[in-house]
């Protein structure tokens, strides 16, 4: 696989992490959500680690929510009810500022959600 994925420093880097996320801020948690993506890592125990802090950090714009929940749409947690249900309330927020192209990206993420998020789709419908 991925020569990173087995070098020792990176192991160290990941039981770092896991042991800051509390300290981590929204855009710092969504960042190593997007890197485990760029490697092609899906580092369950991290990203899980990670679920609780994000819905308790501030999103600090559109799109960094959506790659954060492009990561882990990615990484396949479409039944995590509670994350898209949180964040589909962020996307309603931000809906009448938001991009043609980050709309359709948001619906696109949010159609392969388990639970249909009906706040989430009646914002965008306006």
């Amino acid at each position: 696989h991925n020569r990173l994925l087995r070098d020792p420093r990176y192991d160290l880097l990941v039981r770092d992490l896991l042991r800051f996320v509390p300290k981590l801020d929204f855009l710092a948690m969504a960042n190593i959500a997007c890197s485990l993506r760029q490697l092609d890592h899906k580092h369950y125990v991290l990203l899980s680690r990670m679920l609780r802090p994000l819905l308790n950090n501030p999103v600090p714009n559109v799109a960094t929510l959506l790659r954060c929940v492009e990561a882990y749409n990615w990484a396949g947690y479409h039944a995590q009810s509670d994350f898209y249900a949180h964040f589909a309330a962020r996307f309603a927020e931000f809906a009448d500022r938001m991009e043609p192209g980050e709309l359709v990206q948001a619906c696109s993420l949010f159609g392969g959600a388990t639970q249909y998020q009906a706040r989430f789709f009646l914002a965008m419908e306006r």
